[in-house]
């Protein structure tokens, strides 16, 4: 019975960091009939980055002037933004020696280099973005279909303990929209194999 309870919780603390992250990162909360102009994403926070107010952002199902290359990656939702930013606090803290990985769906409206931009922060405060960007990245979405795109970070010593955060945001520079979809943020795969491991092998300890 010990045997079985330990199992069970290496499994649940697997499934606990496979599933840490984002909140919302496929976008499908609040549940929208069709796209909607000025519909924030639950779990998110958005913020106007050209300082001119002239952008937007929205949320929702393909809108039905769309083509296939501005469909949802995930799920039947997405958001789009142009001059717009949006961010969140994870669920986890930075593991000193961890590599996290940040991922996106996107697609731009007009070929723009360095339109979409993305950003892993470190933040004493889970309530407020950060100054401390450990990690940035700016790339060209391809125009034809949503493509994916990563951005990887190994925490120092300095970062471990603070929140991580993450940023995508489209260039006001550029003006040109972005669509976005299915976020994640995920620690290295190694972290996953050391926990099953170690919960293995103190099974097998035990069993002899």
């Amino acid at each position: 019975m010990r045997k079985l309870v330990m199992l069970l919780m290496v499994c649940v603390c697997m499934t606990g960091i496979a599933n840490a992250g984002l909140t919302n990162g496929s976008f499908e909360s609040p549940a929208l009939d069709e796209w909607t102009p000025n519909q924030q994403a639950s779990g998110w926070t958005y913020f106007d980055v050209s300082g001119w107010g002239g952008g937007y952002y929205g949320a929702g199902t393909a809108h039905p002037a769309w083509g296939p290359a501005w469909q949802p990656a995930d799920g039947t939702q997405f958001i789009a933004i142009r001059s717009y930013a949006l961010w969140q606090t994870s669920d986890m803290k930075f593991v000193e020696g961890v590599t996290y990985t940040l991922g996106v769906w996107s697609v731009q409206e007009n070929p723009r280099s360095s339109n979409l931009g993305m950003s892993i922060v470190a933040s004493d405060s889970a309530a407020i973005l950060g100054d401390a960007i450990v990690a940035s990245t700016a790339v060209e979405p391809l125009t034809t279909s949503m493509s994916e795109f990563s951005l990887s970070y190994t925490a120092t010593a300095a970062d471990a303990g603070k929140w991580i955060q993450v940023c995508f945001y489209e260039n006001p520079n550029v003006n040109s929209g972005l669509w976005i979809d299915n976020a994640t943020l995920v620690p290295e795969p190694a972290t996953l194999t050391c926990l099953a491991l170690g919960g293995l092998a103190f099974l097998r300890r035990n069993r002899k």
